[in-house]
């Protein structure tokens, strides 16, 4: 499983906003790694059903804009 991956399945899980510093601790990575995945998971996202809400400390999935 791709970091990505493993940071968007803890995002589905958790259903609420986490810490990017969290996020690198529980996955034994860098925050640059994380801020890094997290642009990927961003781009990946696009034209799906939900988005990232990315506020440069914590990170949460939502309803994309073109489905609302």
């Amino acid at each position: 499983m791709t970091l990505e991956q493993k940071i968007e399945a803890i995002l589905f899980y958790k259903n609420e906003p986490v810490r990017k510093d969290w996020l690198a601790s529980v996955l034994e990575v860098q925050e640059a790694e994380v801020s890094s995945a997290i642009q990927s998971l961003s781009a990946s996202l696009q034209g799906r059903g939900i988005s990232l809400i990315d506020n440069k400390i914590e990170i949460s999935l939502t309803t994309s804009l073109e489905t609302k």
